[in-house]
């Protein structure tokens, strides 16, 4: 090895290190009622997205299992050769008529999709405009598109609308519908008629909508009744639909143009078949009981207050997903190890993750969790943000 690179590359780890910002892969056993197991000793878990509880759900798995043994345990090549399994259309179906838009694809993870639907729909000829606080994958899919990148700050719809005035090219507008480290949502009734307009597209990331918000669990985008209005919903089967993947509710033509042109779709194998088979499981649960998400979403309520009384920030959080604010890299680190030595996993989220001085515990509540296990993570949460001084 280049011993030059290799002294840049240990100097970027000790640097990393110094901040409070070296990261390590800690091994996770996810077990039953929102529990974890790290080594020898097991912890509530506060850093899951099985926001339903579905992973172990008995008709997600028989689902699972069922694909696993018809279809193997890999769809063995891509989409476009010969890995377009009779399941693929039957999770599509499924999550257009789910999502109220024409037609669906799958992709093999969330990162793919976002990837697939910026740069085949956004080339050279276009000005995007993207929510300031979007998910990596979407930063990185409009790097990667060619278009002219506009960051617009976060839900400062004002502030966009002096954006696409100005604008004189194509536009695509792009938001998360929950926001992932802050819980919080956008305008999407104001956002899109500014779309409307001024003649732009809009994709709205509800990875973290799905299945929580909405009728039956449909998501951000039909919980505000403009379900026609947005040209791409982009989702992940990983979050509260409890198994592994993303897709595209969109329309025919839009499809077609993802399949012939999204790199991230036509270069690597399709989605295993038990992923399929787990979130049309999930897709079941969740058909036969409606209101989980209204149930989700009332619990959170109750922890969210719980946490603004105790005097921490909670930032915009409207949804599932709490932040707690700590501020410095040090104290959000303090704050995780603490609480862990109480029982509680909740990792320290930090830059780049997040904004700088904008380090906080990213909160995950779920249906599978007990409520003595939340009363025992606010009585440790009180307790521990009182010894790192955030209260």
């Amino acid at each position: 090895m280049d011993l030059e690179i290799e002294t840049v590359w240990k100097e970027q780890l000790r640097s990393l290190t110094d901040r409070g910002r070296f990261r390590r892969l800690r091994t996770c056993t996810h077990l039953p009622g929102g529990r974890a197991r790290i080594g020898d000793r097991e912890y509530i878990n506060l850093s899951s997205n099985d926001y339903l509880g579905l992973a172990e759900n008995p008709m997600v798995l028989e689902r699972a299992r069922r694909a696993l043994e018809e279809f193997g345990p890999g769809a063995r090549a891509s989409r476009l050769v010969t890995g377009d399994l009779p399941i693929h259309r039957e999770l599509e179906t499924r999550l257009a008529h789910f999502k109220n838009t024409d037609t669906a694809l799958s992709f093999s993870s969330g990162y793919h999709a976002n990837l697939g639907i910026i740069t085949s729909l956004a080339g050279s000829d276009f000005d995007i405009f993207s929510d300031e606080l979007n998910h990596a994958s979407i930063v990185d899919g409009c790097r990667l598109s060619r278009a002219s990148v506009n960051i617009y700050p976060h839900l400062d719809l004002d502030g966009l609308a002096g954006m696409l005035e100005a604008s004189e090219r194509r536009k695509l507008v792009i938001t998360e519908g929950v926001f992932s480290m802050d819980g919080d949502m956008p305008d999407l009734g104001r956002l899109t008629g500014l779309c409307r307009k001024h003649a732009a597209l809009l994709m709205v990331d509800d990875a973290h909508g799905t299945g929580v918000l909405g009728e039956g669990g449909r998501g951000s985008i039909n919980a505000r009744g403009i379900d026609a209005e947005v040209q791409v919903s982009m989702g992940t089967l990983s979050k509260a639909l409890a198994s592994q993947g993303g897709f595209a509710c969109t329309d025919n033509v839009v499809r077609e143009v993802l399949v012939n042109q999204s790199r991230s779709l036509l270069y690597t194998t399709a989605l295993a078949p038990s992923s399929a088979g787990a979130a049309l499981g999930a897709l079941d649960v969740m058909e036969n009981d409606p209101d989980m998400g209204k149930g989700l979403l009332e619990r959170a309520r109750w922890i969210r207050e719980s946490i603004q009384d105790m005097g921490l920030d909670t930032l915009g959080s409207q949804t599932q997903i709490i932040p707690v604010l700590a501020g410095r890299d040090r104290t959000a680190v303090s704050l995780s190890e603490k609480l862990l030595s109480r029982g509680v996993l909740a990792p320290a989220m930090r830059p780049p993750t997040v904004k700088e001085g904008q380090c906080r515990l990213r909160l995950s509540v779920c249906l599978s969790h007990d409520d003595s296990d939340l009363e025992r993570t606010l009585d440790a949460l009180s307790r521990t943000a009182a010894e790192v001084g955030l209260k």
